[in-house]
């Protein structure tokens, strides 16, 4: 038996690592890169900008995640944008760059990212205590939507955290129990890490801005499929 090949990911805009987790739980070889420094990334980092590393560097890597800001579209930042304060918006950029080194990518945004939503995966399937609905656009690959089973309980009967905003402020509150974690009580920020998955060192704007691993665990099992399957096939007809 031959040993099995590692697939290269570049993680951009990678943050403090929700998404590049799931991919590494699902196999694939992480290197992160944003502008900023990332000192909880949990694999290897480069501070760079993304756009332009991608643009000269993609085409060495096999797939492409990229999770760019989402400020100029969430929710969350409506209310400041309503007063007249700008978001920077790379979401075009970032798909061209992408689809310009030829290889799989993966955008990942909020519901609201003018975006095509080729998946959209929420918390509460995967047994996680957020709903935290984001968007997938696929270049280079199609994969199917899984069925979502039916939503029970809100958040604000306490069966879904919202993990948003500041917990800074919150950050000594103490919380009631919510589904799943029914004994003693615990801190906002410990809430948000249980219910996002996230079991290493995050602070409270970088969880604000994470998604869950699950996420990209799912979407990596598959991609990791779809990549082994072109490969056979190539194999066969070579």
């Amino acid at each position: 038996m031959g040993r099995k090949k590692t697939y290269k990911l570049r993680d951009a805009y990678c943050g403090a690592g929700g998404a590049g987790m799931g991919y590494h739980l699902a196999g694939f070889e992480v290197t992160g890169i944003d502008n900023r420094p990332q000192p909880n990334y949990p694999f290897r980092f480069m501070k760079r900008d993304a756009l332009d590393y991608i643009a000269k560097y993609g085409h060495k890597y096999d797939v492409i995640h990229a999770s760019p800001p989402c400020q100029a579209y969430s929710c969350s930042t409506g209310q400041y944008r309503k007063k007249g304060k700008e978001y920077p918006d790379l979401l075009e950029p970032t798909r061209a760059v992408i689809e310009g080194t030829k290889k799989y990518g993966i955008i990942e945004n909020v519901i609201q990212a003018p975006m095509r939503k080729d998946m959209v995966l929420k918390g509460y399937p995967f047994g996680l205590d957020v709903i935290r609905a984001r968007g997938f656009e696929f270049i280079g690959f199609f994969l199917m939507q899984p069925g979502f089973p039916p939503k029970n309980g809100s958040t604000i009967q306490g069966d879904y955290v919202s993990v948003y905003g500041n917990a800074r402020s919150k950050k000594n509150k103490i919380m009631k129990p919510y589904k799943g974690y029914v004994k003693g009580e615990i801190t906002v920020l410990q809430s948000w890490h249980n219910a996002m998955g996230i079991n290493w060192k995050m602070t409270n704007k970088e969880l604000s801005e994470s998604i869950p691993p699950k996420y990209t665990e799912y979407i990596g099992n598959e991609l990791m499929n779809v990549i082994n399957n072109v490969k056979t096939r190539y194999c066969l007809v070579s």
